[in-house]
């Protein structure tokens, strides 16, 4: 972890933004040690003297021991946060990440008049391939699933893997749930054409249920999943692969 530090040049530099305050309380000399991330410096600590003289050497060791210290709070509440908002296994949205999001698009149709659609996706015969050919099999398949449904779905959208083989899909801003629909069969007819994993063959399909929330409605979210998947069960009622609007 590098330092900067030095005299009366330092404070008075063009490119120190805030030579200005430290010309006005005679300060001259100063240390700065960076807190760093896990990718980035996210911090700096600073500080000045009213002498024009370099840190002694405690001093340095001092704060470098305090910037690292900072450094490794802050990169484990960022993993915390990961842990918390994106699923370890496909990267998609947690269901708490899911719920946020959703409670955005659900605000969102209100203030513009719009619509958004919640699509409760589950996997058909997912546990035949898990029993067959093992978890990582299985493992792989939902990684591939995954970026299948993320291709698929737009950037203000959101994909979330809320179960084992359960997903949700957020679509906002939609004019009406025909949009919702088109998502969910091109999803199916997707499923459709993935034949192998791992070099392995498979057959999978998905049972999707669709609830669509308009501006005027109850703002509730559990109450959308929940009639969301219960538009699931009925479509797996229908046979596999299909999509039922609730």
């Amino acid at each position: 972890m590098g330092c900067r530090c030095g005299s009366a040049n330092q404070t008075t530099h063009a490119d120190f933004l805030r030579s200005r305050v430290a010309e006005q309380y005679g300060l001259f000399s100063l240390v700065a040690i960076p807190v760093k991330g896990e990718h980035e410096t996210f911090a700096v600590i600073e500080l000045f003297a009213t002498e024009d003289r370099a840190p002694d050497v405690d001093t340095l060791s001092a704060l470098t021991i305090i910037g690292r210290q900072l450094g490794a709070v802050y990169k484990r509440r960022q993993n915390a946060k990961r842990l918390a908002n994106y699923d370890q296994l496909t990267k998609l949205a947690t269901p708490r990440l899911a719920r946020d999001r959703g409670q955005q698009a659900i605000t969102h149709a209100t203030r513009k008049g719009s619509s958004a659609a919640f699509l409760f996706i589950d996997l058909d015969d997912f546990k035949s391939v898990n029993d067959e050919y093992g978890h990582g099999v299985g493992d792989s398949l939902l990684c591939h699933i995954s970026m299948l449904y993320e291709n698929i779905a737009r950037n203000v959208d959101t994909v979330a893997r809320i179960g084992g083989d359960e997903f949700l899909i957020i679509l906002s801003d939609l004019k009406d749930s025909s949009g919702a629909q088109r998502v969910a069969h091109k999803i199916v007819d997707k499923l459709a054409l993935l034949t192998r994993i791992d070099g392995r063959k498979i057959t999978i399909g998905a049972s999707i249920g669709i609830a669509i929330f308009e501006a005027g409605d109850e703002n509730d979210f559990d109450k959308l999943i929940k009639t969301a998947d219960e538009a699931m069960y009925q479509a797996k009622q229908q046979g596999k692969s299909e999509v039922a609007l609730a």
